[in-house]
């Protein structure tokens, strides 16, 4: 089922022991049969695959590899370079050879008889998976129609099931199917998840401020190079906010400018005029304000999205949609971001991920790490709203079961909490919301650099002072403006002193 501009799956992939029809039917994917099972993509998704006898490794998505690690970004079989790492040292080959990778991806491999899989570098292409079926898909929606179609719940009796599900772990609504989150390798046979990132020493610890900044801007663009190198044709996207995350992609997205079709979304006040009436509608004329402020420094091709009705939308493109995300994100603007990019091969650079540098979720009132993690199980309690003692109970075992204790002494918990759930299991499924118009790509999303936005002193972290150096380092001129503020450098410093003696 398709509509004139919603694509089913769009950018998916499925991977089984045997053939099944609702792929089958599919006009835009296509069937490859594979050692034990058959693989169909979507036409329009990347693709390697590199066989040797009965094993084999296939890529999916945009690999983006950086310059200081393994593979040749200038040779695109992927597949068959991962393939040779795998032959040569097995799996600690392909995850030496990953950690150097940008992009949105998975990666499928077939070794002694059993099936593996792994997800890009914070999980920004879903991969669930049902283990009992022995299936692997992009799309929760793809297992769940091949899987007993029970009524969808939430395990853990959450009063608010709809807020986002990264307090879940790789639990979906499904008993069935789970979701492979990052830094972890898919062991298909049995269902698990064994952690392979984040138990290396930090590499980074020891650079300097200056060097930390200078090796992040320079990574930061290697990624911009190789995503603009895949839209030669076409503008890339850019989404903006008045927020420090955005600040910091649209200052490394300088060099880009001529090339780059920006938008923002606002509400409906912008053109009614009417003062805002809730927290969203506050922050939407906030963020438009300031953008208005920042003109000169924007893209020339710059659109401003005023909040659709739903009645933008047909019955059909609300089913489609509905099959291709696990919620809705927005899915009015969709639409309209369809009208700004009507090229299925369009790509859009997202901010998200930044924030990782910022102890996001880590509270450096609280001396004990372990005790700052549990600030974390509570405020999804209070998000979610589950049965509060059995939280509790879920969130320590998933604490054993994703193998915290194999983390490196530096790393903080609640860093590996937000860099393995947030992304994976709301960022991504927002990516899928927006695939039929265009695909999704993180600038940070390579574990190199995430591993360098948290070596930052602990105690600097919350200041997001190295995002203001890398601000400062790209494009000093955008810290005259407010972060999530009207008011501007001069307004908050020169002028009241001007003002004092003028009166």
């Amino acid at each position: 089922m398709t509509t004139s501009w919603v694509r089913l799956y769009a950018r998916g992939f499925f991977f089984g022991p045997a053939p099944v029809g609702l792929l089958e039917d599919l006009e835009h994917f296509q069937r490859h049969d594979l050692p034990g099972g058959v693989l169909y993509v979507d036409e329009i998704t990347e693709l390697s695959i590199a066989t040797a006898g009965d094993d084999w490794v296939v890529t999916l998505g945009k690999i983006l590899p950086l310059s200081t690690g393994i593979l040749d970004a200038s040779s695109p079989d992927y597949a068959e370079q991962l393939l040779r790492q795998l032959q040569r040292d097995g799996f600690a080959g392909i995850e030496t050879a990953l950690y150097d990778v940008g992009g949105r991806h998975a990666v499928l491999l077939r070794s002694n008889g059993n099936i593996y899989a792994y997800n890009d570098a914070a999980g920004h292409r879903t991969v669930h998976f049902n283990h009992a079926q022995q299936r692997i898909a992009s799309h929760f929606d793809m297992l769940h129609r091949l899987t007993n179609p029970r009524e969808l719940t939430c395990s853990l009796g959450s009063k608010r099931p709809e807020t986002s599900p990264d307090g879940m772990w790789d639990l979906t609504d499904h008993p069935d199917i789970r979701a492979l989150l990052p830094n972890h390798r898919l062991q298909l046979a049995h269902g698990t998840q064994p952690r392979f990132g984040l138990v290396q020493p930090n590499p980074f610890i020891e650079l300097t401020w200056t060097q930390r900044i200078h090796m992040i801007h320079e990574l930061w663009h290697e990624q911009l190079a190789q995503v603009f190198a895949h839209s030669p044709h076409g503008p890339v996207g850019m989404s903006l906010s008045g927020g420090l995350d955005s600040r910091t992609v649209l200052a490394h997205m300088r060099p880009y400018r001529e090339r780059t079709r920006a938008f923002t979304y606002t509400s409906s006040n912008i053109a009614t005029g009417k003062a805002p009436a809730s927290f969203w509608q506050r922050t939407m004329v906030t963020d438009h304000n300031i953008l208005s402020q920042m003109q000169d420094h924007l893209p020339e091709d710059f659109a401003v999205i005023i909040k659709p009705g739903d009645d933008i939308l047909t019955d059909a493109d609300h089913q489609t949609l509905a099959r291709n995300t696990t919620s809705n994100h927005g899915w009015p603007y969709v639409r309209k971001y369809k009208d700004l990019f009507p090229n299925l091969n369009s790509i859009h650079v997202r901010g998200n991920f930044v924030e990782m540098g910022r102890l996001i979720r880590g509270r450096l009132d609280i001396p004990d790490k372990k005790d700052r993690f549990a600030q974390v199980a509570e405020e999804i309690i209070r998000r979610r709203r589950p049965a509060a003692s059995r939280y509790r109970e879920f969130f320590w075992h998933k604490f054993t079961e994703f193998e915290y204790d194999r983390l490196h002494e530096n790393v903080e918990y609640t860093d590996a909490y937000h860099w393995e759930n947030r992304s994976s299991r709301w960022y991504a499924e927002v990516a899928n919301e927006t695939d039929t118009v265009f695909d999704s790509i993180v600038p940070v999303n390579v574990r190199r650099i995430y591993e360098l936005l948290i070596s930052q002193p602990l105690q600097v972290r919350p200041t997001a002072q190295l995002q203001r150096d890398l601000i400062h380092h790209a494009w000093p001129e955008l810290l005259a403006y407010g972060i999530n503020t009207e008011d501007d450098l001069y307004t908050t410093t020169l002028r009241d002193d001007l003002l004092g003696e003028l009166t």
